[in-house]
């Protein structure tokens, strides 16, 4: 039994690798059945093909008719004479369970826009942002106001400001600053 492993890309360096935008490139993992967070090597390695046959002036759809009579010609073909004679057991017919062997017409793609990528990117980012605690958690935090804040936080926050910026005493300023030019006047001369 052969394993597959699962590919370590992302969806940024799969585009990359194949000079597409996210629209086409989960256009061609729906065309393929593939799952974007589990994509094996394998899936990449056909991923591959697909990006050749595109950029070879095929079509998705085309390619993946081809995928599945190339796979469909190799369970059929005979591999003996005998075989290629005698009349199949179990003719394979279609009907409403098994439509693997119809051929239904992938809908149009949706036209490539700026605004449609967008869309998809910030869909993507609010899926990321809803599924991770923390995030929720770091954007609730930055609604918040100090008046929001418990009592000991408050308390952290007005030390730690009074000790990085404190309001000096106008008074004690002066008499500082009084201090130090004597301070260095006394000892001139």
């Amino acid at each position: 039994m052969v394993t597959s492993t699962t590919a370590k890309f992302s969806r940024d360096e799969l585009c990359e690798r194949w000079g597409i935008k996210y629209t086409q490139y989960y256009e061609r993992l729906k065309a393929l059945n593939l799952d974007s967070k589990h994509l094996t090597e394998a899936d990449i390695e056909e991923l591959d093909r697909l990006d050749a046959h595109i950029k070879n002036g095929g079509k998705i759809k085309d390619f993946a008719a081809e995928e599945n009579s190339t796979q469909s010609e190799s369970a059929i073909a005979p591999t003996t004479e005998s075989e290629a004679i005698a009349p199949r057991e179990n003719p394979v017919e279609p009907d409403e369970a098994n439509t693997e062997g119809l051929a239904i017409p992938d809908p149009p793609p949706e036209p490539e826009t700026p605004e449609s990528e967008i869309y998809r990117h910030a869909a993507e980012l609010k899926a990321y942002y809803a599924t991770h605690p923390d995030l929720v958690a770091l954007h609730l935090a930055s609604q918040m106001g100090e008046d929001d804040l418990p009592p000991d936080l408050a308390a952290k926050v007005y030390e730690v400001r009074e000790a990085a910026h404190p309001k000096p005493n106008q008074r004690d300023v002066a008499a500082a600053i009084l201090q130090r030019h004597k301070n260095q006047t006394s000892g001139k001369s």
